[in-house]
């Protein structure tokens, strides 16, 4: 509760002050999807604590955990966006849904269902490469995110068979969230966050770099990296609301 307040606070802070020293104010909606998710983990198996199972890698020296996935992730909040001559402060605040199928072969062959639903609060700086209000930019910053998971063995294909075999030869459901320390826990987390991106008119364009920060509280034997794509839209801006405003040009 106190690391949501203290979020809370100084998103106040960094919308006040860049409201009163920006040259525009922009806010808008905004959507995304993963493009890329790599999640490893290099222990040879994991021992679940509430299904005394073991998890092992299906080959020597892969990892109990080594998953690729593209496209297994959907994003949609709202954005703001702070200008002031080249730069920008961005702060936005969205809900993110994603499902991954993890495949176990030993000591059984089955399939855990991680369904993970996230609240994040990015900031973060831009810095346009050129002068155009439409050039392409260079972001960094923070994402703040807490998420909840859901983690369950993967059904059967129909009633009767589980990999093609009949349902008496099939591999039980062993239960629920086993992967708990393995690939998620309950503490909130940051990301650092590095990217590109491009504005054109009223849509924003970004390729985002996410990759958690190390933290004390933590217990989550596997790592993972994302490479986010976002558009953004701005339905609303200051420069509509006055009759005059002022571009930046640089002084030669």
């Amino acid at each position: 509760m106190k690391a949501r307040l203290h979020i809370i606070s100084c998103v106040i802070f960094i919308v006040t002050s860049s409201t009163l020293f920006s040259q525009s104010l922009d806010i808008g909606l905004m959507t995304g999807t993963n493009v890329f998710r790599r999640a490893h983990a290099a222990d040879s198996s994991f021992f679940t604590s509430n299904g005394n199972l073991f998890y092992k890698e299906r080959s020597t020296g892969s990892g109990v955990i080594n998953k690729n996935s593209v496209f297994n992730a959907y994003m949609f909040g709202v954005i703001s966006n702070f200008s002031w001559k080249r730069y920008t402060v961005n702060a936005e605040m969205y809900f993110a849904n994603q499902r991954t199928v993890y495949h176990f072969e030993q000591p059984y062959e089955v399939n855990r269902i991680i369904g993970t639903k996230s609240f994040r609060l990015p900031v973060y700086v831009t810095y346009k490469f050129f002068k155009s209000a439409n050039s392409p930019y260079l972001l960094a910053g923070l994402t703040f995110n807490a998420e909840k998971n859901t983690d369950i063995q993967g059904p059967s294909d129909d009633g009767n068979l589980l990999g093609g075999k009949p349902i008496y030869y099939a591999t039980p459901d062993f239960g629920d969230y086993h992967l708990y320390g393995l690939l998620y826990d309950e503490h909130p987390y940051w990301y650092s966050t590095l990217g590109l991106g491009i504005r054109t008119k009223n849509l924003n364009w970004s390729l985002r770099f996410n990759r958690p920060i190390n933290s004390a509280k933590r217990n989550v034997i596997a790592s993972h990296w994302q490479v986010e794509f976002h558009i953004g839209i701005y339905l609303l801006s200051t420069k509509d609301f006055t009759k005059k405003h002022y571009l930046y040009v640089d002084e030669e």
